[in-house]
Order: C-alpha cells, then sequence, then structure tokens
C-alpha cells in the first residue's frame, strides 16, 4: 500500500505531543490527547488491512495476527527487560513493583492490571516505569477481536456496502454510549477498558469507508490545515484537572484526527524529513521516553531543564536505535521465538515478583522492599487495619461491613476516620485490652469523616452517613469517647474557619461525648523505603518533602491550636526512624505500618487514661437521663 505522509505526520505529532506533556511542558498539558490521536491511526490502518483484504479476498487471520505480533512485541520486549535490570541496579525498592507491571504489560493485559490497581492520573502512577503500556494492551486486545467481528460481517460489507456501514457506525455509538455510562460511575472503567475505547479507533475506520474525491483539493487542503491548528489549540487546552477523560470531549481529538485520514491530501508540510523521521520512529519513542521520565522522577531532577532536554535526546536517541535494529527488522519464521522470549520474560518477571525477598536482595534491602511492595497484599495489613471487617475498603460491599455494638459491661470508645485511622486500629486493640474498654472502629478508604463527605468512593461516604445519621443517636448514651483520625492534609477542607472540625465538633458537643484527635501524619514524595535508599545511596533528599512537610507543618499547627489538649501531635513527636532491623514505619508514602503506629503506643493510651478520667463523672450524668 502507498505510504501516506499525512499519517507520518500525525504519528509524530502525537508522539511528541505526549513526551512533551509527561516531562511537564506547561504548553502541551493537554499531550495526552495524542494517545486518542494513535488510536484513530490504529483504528483506521487496521480497517483499511482487514476490508482490503475482503476486498482481495486474501484475508488471513493467522497472517493479520502475526504481523501485528512482529511488529509491536520485539520493541516492547527489549524494552520491558531493559528497564527492569536497570531498576534492580538503580532504584532497587521498587523492583518488584516493576516486575509485577512487567508481566502484566508482557502479555498485554497491564490496562486491566492498572484499572484494577490504580488509575493513569493518580499522583503515585507517575512511578510506575510501564505506565504508558496500558494505551498498547488496550490496542492489541482490541486488535485481537476487531477482525474476528468484521469477518462475522464479511457477508454484509461484500454484498449490502450501505447495510454495513450503518452497522459499523451503530457500533461506534454503542461504544461511545458505554463509555458515557461507565463515567458516571468510574471514569478509571472508561479510560482503561477497550470496549469503551473502541469507538475511537473504530471512527478512525471510517476514514476508510467514506470516500472524499467530490471536495476540492484545496478545500481540503484549508480543511485539514484547520483541523491541525484545532489539534494543536486542544493540546494546549485541554486540561485533565479540568475535564474527565474518556468524556464528550474525546470526540474533538478523534474527529478532526479522522477528517485529515478522510481527506488524505500531499503537502510538503507532511512530507518532509523531519516529520517523516519522528513518525518512523514514534513506536519506539512512545516506548522508551516514558521509563526515563520516570527515572528523572526518581532521581530528584525531573524540574530541572537540562536533565528534562538531556533525557529527551537520549529517549530520541534510544528511540533511533530500536527502530532501525529492532522495528525495521524482519522476523521472518522467527514468530516462535518471540512468542517463546515472551513467554519467558512473562514467567520470569511472574516468579521473581513472587520469591522470597533475600534470595534477591542483602537483609537490608529484603526487608525495605517487603514494606514498600508486599506488605499491602498480606495478611499482615488486613490485620492491622481491620481490612473489609471493620474498614470499609474501596471494594469491599457495603453490607459487608461488620457493625459493632457497645458493650454495657466496659468503655466504649468509637475510632472514626479514613486509612489513617484505620492504620491504628490494631494498636488501639491492643490498647484496649491493657486499658479494658470496648473499642468500635468506623473506618474508611479516603474519606474525611463528616456526613456527606467529598469522596471518590461511594461506600465510605455511605457508611459515615450512617453513622451520624443512626448508628451513633441509637448508641451514643453507651459511648465514652470519639478517637478521630485522618489524613487532614489530603483533603480540600476549609483551612481558615476549620469548618469540617467544627462540624464534627459540634455534632458530638450534643450528644456530651469528648473526642479525641490522632493528628497529621508524616508523609513523603515517593514511598519511605524508596526515600531512604536514595538518600543513603544516592544522597537524595528529595525536594518536595520540604514543600509537604512545610504543608503539613501550617496544618498540623492550626489544629493544634484550635483543639488545644484534644490533639495529639504526631508529626513532632520524637520517634526512631528504624527498629534494629531496619524495618521503617512507613510502608508507603504516608501510612504507617503496624510497627509504626506502635511508637505511638505509650503518648495515645496516655491521652485515652486522661480524656477518660476527666469525663468519668459527666459521662454517668448522660448515662443517667
Amino acid at each position: 500500500m502507498k505510504f501516506r505522509n499525512d499519517i507520518s505526520f500525525l504519528r509524530a505529532f502525537s508522539v511528541l505531543s505526549v513526551l512533551f506533556y509527561h516531562f511537564g511542558y506547561g504548553f502541551f498539558k493537554g499531550g495526552f490527547i495524542g494517545v486518542d490521536i494513535f488510536f484513530v491511526i490504529s483504528g483506521y490502518l487496521m480497517t483499511r488491512i482487514i476490508l482490503s483484504g475482503f476486498d482481495n479476498d486474501n484475508f488471513k487471520l493467522l497472517n493479520f495476527y502475526k504481523k501485528r505480533v512482529e511488529r509491536i512485541f520485539p520493541a516492547m520486549l527489549l524494552m520491558i527487560t531493559t528497564i527492569c535490570i536497570v531498576v534492580y541496579i538503580l532504584v532497587p525498592t521498587q523492583f518488584i513493583y516493576t516486575l509485577k507491571n512487567a508481566y502484566s504489560s508482557s502479555l498485554f493485559f497491564s490496562n486491566i492490571f492498572y484499572y484494577i490497581n490504580t488509575g493513569y492520573f493518580d499522583q503515585f502512577s507517575k512511578f510506575n516505569f510501564f505506565l504508558h503500556t496500558w494505551s498498547l494492551s488496550l490496542e492489541w486486545q482490541f486488535y485481537m477481536v476487531y477482525p474476528l467481528l468484521l469477518m462475522t460481517l464479511k457477508p454484509i460489507y461484500q454484498s449490502k456496502r450501505n447495510r454495513f456501514n450503518v452497522f459499523f457506525f451503530g457500533l461506534i455509538i454503542v461504544s461511545f454510549l458505554l463509555m458515557l455510562f461507565h463515567n458516571k460511575t468510574d471514569n478509571s472503567f472508561s479510560f482503561f477498558l477497550p470496549y469503551t475505547r473502541a469507538w475511537e479507533m473504530m471512527i478512525g475506520g471510517l476514514a476508510f469507508l467514506i470516500k472524499n474525491n467530490k471536495v476540492d483539493k484545496s478545500i481540503r487542503s484549508k480543511i485539514v490545515y484547520s483541523c491541525i491548528g484545532i489539534l494543536l489549540f486542544l493540546v494546549y487546552f485541554i486540561d485533565h484537572d479540568k475535564f474527565a477523560w474518556p468524556s464528550y470531549l474525546t470526540l474533538l481529538p478523534v474527529l478532526f484526527t479522522t477528517v485529515i485520514l478522510i481527506f488524505n491530501i500531499e503537502t510538503p508540510f507532511f512530507n518532509n524529513r523531519i516529520v517523516k523521521f519522528f513518525g518512523d520512529i514514534s513506536y519506539s519513542l512512545y516506548l522508551w521516553h516514558w521509563p526515563f521520565y520516570v527515572l528523572l522522577i526518581f532521581f530528584d531532577v525531573n524540574e530541572r531543564i537540562k536533565y528534562n532536554i538531556l533525557f529527551m535526546v537520549i529517549s530520541v536517541i534510544i528511540a533511533t536505535i530500536s527502530y532501525y535494529y529492532i522495528e525495521k527488522r524482519t522476523y521472518n519464521d522467527k514468530l516462535k521465538y518471540i512468542l517463546s522470549f515472551t513467554f519467558i520474560l512473562f514467567c520470569i518477571s511472574f516468579i521473581a515478583s513472587k520469591i522470597p525477598l533475600q534470595y534477591l536482595f542483602n537483609d537490608k534491602l529484603s526487608k525495605l522492599i517487603y514494606y514498600n511492595s508486599k506488605y499491602k497484599d498480606t495478611d499482615d495489613v488486613k490485620t492491622q487495619f481491620s481490612i473489609n471487617k471493620h474498614h470499609m475498603s474501596d471494594e469491599m460491599k457495603y453490607e459487608s461491613f461488620d457493625i459493632q455494638l457497645p458493650e454495657n459491661n466496659k468503655r466504649n470508645i468509637i475510632l472514626l476516620g479514613d486509612s489513617h485511622a484505620g492504620a491504628f486500629s490494631k494498636t488501639l486493640n491492643l490498647i484496649s485490652k491493657e486499658q479494658n474498654f470496648n473499642l468500635i472502629q468506623f473506618t474508611g478508604d479516603a474519606t474525611f469523616p463528616i456526613k456527606n463527605s467529598k469522596s471518590i468512593f461511594k461506600n465510605p461516604k455511605r457508611l459515615f452517613n450512617y453513622f451520624y445519621d443512626e448508628y451513633f443517636p441509637r448508641n451514643h448514651k453507651n459511648i465514652d469517647l470519639i478517637i478521630v483520625s485522618s489524613f487532614f492534609s489530603g483533603y480540600p477542607l476549609d483551612r481558615d474557619s476549620n469548618k469540617e472540625i467544627k462540624e464534627i465538633e459540634e455534632y458530638f458537643k450534643m450528644y456530651f461525648v469528648p473526642t479525641l484527635y490522632i493528628g497529621q501524619s508524616k508523609r513523603f514524595f515517593v514511598d519511605y523505603p524508596t526515600t531512604l535508599i536514595m538518600r543513603d545511596q544516592y544522597g537524595i533528599n528529595y525536594k518536595y518533602n520540604k514543600v509537604l512537610i512545610n504543608t503539613d507543618l501550617k496544618i498540623n499547627a492550626d489544629l493544634k491550636k484550635y483543639l488545644g489538649n484534644k490533639y495529639i501531635d504526631i508529626l513532632n513527636y520524637p520517634i526512631k526512624e528504624l527498629n534494629v532491623d531496619y524495618t521503617p514505619y512507613i510502608y508507603d508514602s504516608n501510612h504507617f505500618t503496624n510497627y509504626g503506629t506502635l511508637q505511638y503506643y505509650d503518648l495515645i493510651k496516655k491521652n485515652i487514661d486522661s480524656i477518660l478520667l476527666y469525663n468519668k463523672k459527666s459521662r454517668k450524668l448522660v448515662r443517667d437521663r
């Protein structure tokens, strides 16, 4: 088939948009639309290959899959293998986490893996070396299903073309509507799943079905240049912090890209060496630029212009080598080797992520990596938080929450808050045994503990509404103390008036129930184990920590001033950073391990004692009413 310079231009435009977006250049804050443009191009090319094969009666499904494997797999497998080795050497605390992402990428299900575990725009996604493979996985899944779908419609395509076009367009509408439907409850689902993004690729397929012979060439040129101008504007204008993605807005880059493909003009603007060069290396550049940027983040130089530019240039150089020596190679009769290597890479990365860490690292590193990458998946953390029992995780069914009732022969204390409160569950249960009180827990993920809290998770919000509307009014006479804990810095609270804190205080004051607050906890730019390793090995003290610490200190001071003796200041409490076994007290960037919470055992116990003793007489009067 004839080489199309407009496609080469669109590839160059797409990859450069993504490149500058990822490297943090403000004029490209909407550069992620480059992925949507890639989807349209892929949809057009796949539709052209399949339907042209129908027209010529020479389409072979296995041959189609074979060419896709030879085109996509080798460069990506090389990138995954290389980056895993680099991470093992340079940032070992990220190795297990990277392996998990590697095996999901090697078999092209990373989009599903990331949907389950994270989100593309989440703040911690920027530490994932293989985050960008989600789009490749999604495209591959589309490639697997798309030819099968068109083959079922082949008789209609060959005999009743108009009916085929109508049916084809109907599938686009269904996919688009499903995207909008899922957006209402889970935008991340719409972002990562193939059937909610299929409409973008299938609209690209319309460029093959729609003919443009009747439109004058000069008019076509003006329309195409206008579309390019609009795409440039969208790259500057669209901001994921303000607009959900994908959404109605996604139609804009998709449709304007499709129009460019439909009109298929030849122009010197498309046909030049620079455009062709970046169009040629676009796939390899997409593969390599993101891992290099993540390295910049871990080495805390991503905002230094000279390093930023240097690593962009390195990305282009490596992508060029990848293109000429990997992509352009012919792989005739080597399909079995490619697939074998894929399977081997998957097995090695999967098995290596599961074997005991002491076989991969020294004792010091293995303990750090355990807390960074495995602690969250063990029974240790489930016991610490009382997850899926008394702590409402985001995936837990609301009806499964174990509602605890006050005990008549004991003092009853309620632990109320988000995951930072949940982290103290085991410690407070140990204190409860020593002090002979009954601990009742109402905690939930990422939700500030007030009524009608603004939360991304519906079930923790629903739980707190139940607590304030029903549970506490019915049981308040048997409650002796409310312990509130939260990641206070993590919510858009009214810092000037303490509106949300006042709401909590006034509510429990109505029932004459005292409150105690476990204050703002420490947090770090990257996970704590990596913070230690980068400091010890490279002398890196993340500058972001100073910004975060200063913010937290200000909020901590304001809360302490407002709440007085009700506020336990754990941010400034002198604690040991490590124990003798080099065990960190924080397992990610801001959550305590159980070992970490135990360092506050005596401090919390002392505060509980003083409040219960002070309020013993007044609470007896309330109960007697």
